[in-house]
């Protein structure tokens, strides 16, 4: 009752005038919400018709299982919007499947599924309309669980003339996605990772690497004191560089686009914003880094990066690169920040970033 009632003191006039089938359109404004309310608890309205005023917003699902599409939208995802209205989890067809969930999809019952129809008038232009629909719907599936890459172009015409012989049969069995869901654990610390290696690299594998480069800062000379946040995957100190001046860094686990694909972001500090954000300062630094890029010393992969009120010089580098080069690669991204600073502002900034 909670579910539906915020105040129980309206659930009297959230239920009066029920009646076994009820309408709702942008007529009845005033009435969608307490129609909506009633639809999902159990009694009248055992019939609800809708247009698409309840398309999207509304949860309809907790007593009924059963779509009838009376018209049709040219976008399969608009269909898919209507149908989700009761394709819900703790739906009454979830439910029911859930009960049997053992057995083989096959084998579920036809009366416990979720049942979605299009009815239609034969002989008639909705039978094109139909088979228009129905294969477009099968090709978003097809694209969607094998290729999103694949452009779909807007098509809402009907050729009338178009003999129709057969249906378009629908697609039926269990839809799989062909991303590795199923590895896939959770978040950790804001960390994505995948159970198993083929997939991707678990949290306790970026752990183990990024204790190897730290091992390696630990014992090279001019690295003072290191320090490593294990949990958040994150390392932070300043190299001595030459006639003392110092260079802070940080080195930490970024995600790539691809779920389970992880590169390590190393960062130097330039100096304040205020040193170091001006436009005329900006543009020198852009224009630097620009050259830089264009000789592909770094791949093209140089760039600016402002956080917490400083001015970072930016490299990232595949996670599973030998940790001697992503040694090698923080190194030179070190002395090259601190080559730009010297350059702009003619002096070294004592900086307490890590305290």
């Amino acid at each position: 009752m909670e579910k539906n009632f915020n105040d129980k003191f309206k659930i009297r006039y959230n239920l009066i005038q029920q009646l076994p089938v009820l309408g709702v359109s942008g007529f009845h404004k005033r009435d969608v919400r307490k129609s909506a309310i009633q639809f999902r608890m159990p009694g009248y309205p055992y019939v609800l018709i809708a247009t698409d005023i309840l398309k999207e917003g509304e949860d309809l699902h907790s007593y009924c299982k059963n779509i009838y599409h009376y018209g049709i939208a040219w976008n399969p995802s608009d269909m898919e919007q209507r149908t989700g209205r009761v394709d819900r989890i703790d739906s009454l067809a979830y439910r029911k499947i859930k009960e049997i969930s053992d057995s083989n999809i096959s084998e579920i019952p036809f009366q416990n599924k979720l049942q979605v129809f299009y009815p239609y008038l034969t002989d008639t232009l909705e039978v094109n309309q139909m088979c228009k629909l129905f294969r477009g719907m099968n090709r978003f599936i097809d694209i969607f669980y094998n290729d999103l890459s694949v452009k779909i172009e807007k098509d809402s015409k009907v050729q009338v003339d178009e003999l129709v012989e057969n249906i378009t049969p629908q697609r039926t069995g269990l839809l799989e996605s062909k991303y590795d869901v199923q590895n896939f654990i959770g978040f950790e610390n804001g960390i994505s990772f995948v159970l198993k290696p083929e997939y991707g690299t678990s949290f306790i594998e970026l752990q183990r690497k990024m204790e190897l480069v730290y091992n390696l800062l630990q014992v090279k000379e001019h690295f003072q004191n290191p320090e490593i946040d294990i949990d958040n995957l994150q390392l932070t100190g300043v190299l001595k560089i030459r006639n003392n001046r110092q260079g802070p860094y940080k080195c930490a686990v970024s995600q790539k686009k691809q779920l389970g694909v992880f590169e390590f972001q190393l960062s130097s500090c330039l100096g304040r914003v205020n040193l170091f954000g001006s436009v005329a300062v900006r543009l020198k630094l852009e224009f630097l880094i620009t050259k830089i890029n264009n000789k592909g010393k770094y791949n093209s992969n140089l760039r600016l990066h402002e956080e917490n009120s400083y001015v970072w010089l930016q490299l990232s580098t595949d996670i599973e690169t030998n940790t001697n080069l992503t040694f090698n690669k923080l190194v030179k991204l070190i002395i090259l920040t601190d080559r730009i600073e010297a350059s702009i502002s003619k002096k070294d900034e004592t900086l307490d970033l890590f305290n």
